[in-house]
């Protein structure tokens, strides 16, 4: 009499694929990836609900990862495929929530200058094929003098740099109301400028008189600042104080310190008259009594 045994029937990976960490006697193929895309679907609701990049990142990263290690059958791919798969995943969610992210991180530029670097490679390849020499700047070889003279594109590593005065002249900084004095022509006033972070060398101020309109400069030098002692210091930089016997608009034109660096001018003028002055004017004697009227006028300069 023939005995007959049951013999399980075990399922057999397809070729070039391991066995699936859930068996398939469990939970079908089937229902493995149905299971998968479920819960995509359940990883795009919490996406909607939570607008967060970081947060949006962290639920691909956990999905592209649990679907590397369940290694469904038909989903089992390397782990350089699903890690490109999240890179994908990481710039499709920065576009949807900034679409403008690009600009922001100038990724064009970045991508630009891939792409050059990249052409001058191939175009010294190509050259070493047809047997010219190429020399690169930092290989030393030999390179066409015609190709780097015309080239439309710039040289990696050259910039233009302009450099700012650091110091800075600033006629009249708290707005003094400065004027001069009719009957004593000989008084100077002083008129401050403050210098920041600098101490001058020489200073250039114009003037123009208001009745001729004619401009004329005047200098002042380092030896007249120690001179006239006119100088006042204080943390950031010094005052200086020019001193002012005549009316008219003055205005700085140019200073300089002891390394002839230049310092940054303010647009400031600083209007200089005669100080107003009102008296009163009597029209006849003064020997009056009480009560008596006396008529003067109001002299106003």
């Amino acid at each position: 009499m023939a005995t007959v045994r049951r013999v399980n029937a075990r399922h057999h990976a397809p070729n070039g694929e391991q066995t699936p960490l859930i068996p398939v006697n469990i939970c079908s193929a089937h229902q493995q990836r149905f299971l998968a895309v479920t819960i995509y679907g359940v990883l795009l609701a919490l996406k909607a609900y939570t607008v967060i990049l970081f947060y949006w990142c962290l639920l691909d990263a956990l999905f592209f990862f649990g679907l590397y290690t369940l290694r469904i059958p038909w989903l089992q791919k390397s782990l350089w495929f699903w890690l490109l798969c999240f890179f994908v995943s990481c710039l499709i969610n920065a576009s949807l929530i900034n679409p403008l992210w690009v600009y922001d991180v100038e990724l064009r530029k970045h991508v630009y200058d891939v792409f050059s670097s990249s052409s001058l490679l191939i175009q010294q390849q190509y050259l070493r094929l047809r047997g010219e020499k190429v020399r690169a700047v930092s290989s030393e070889e030999n390179i066409q003098i015609e190709d780097v003279r015309y080239n439309s594109s710039h040289i990696k590593g050259k910039h233009t740099v302009r450099l700012l005065p650091f110091a800075s002249a600033k006629l009249n900084p708290d707005d003094e109301r400065l004027c001069l004095q009719r009957n004593d022509k000989k008084k100077f006033i002083e008129l401050p400028i403050l210098f920041n972070r600098t101490y001058p060398y020489f200073i250039t101020y114009s003037r123009v008189d208001f009745e001729a309109g004619a401009k004329t400069l005047h200098q002042f030098s380092s030896k007249d600042i120690e001179q006239h002692r006119i100088v006042d210091v204080i943390q950031d930089g010094v005052y200086v104080y020019i001193p002012i016997n005549q009316p008219g608009a003055y205005r700085i034109e140019e200073a300089s310190d002891e390394d002839e660096m230049g310092i940054k001018i303010y647009n400031r003028q600083e209007v200089i008259v005669y100080c107003p002055s009102a008296e009163l004017v009597p029209k006849s004697d003064l020997s009056l009594c009480f009560d008596d009227v006396i008529e003067v006028d109001l002299v106003l300069e």
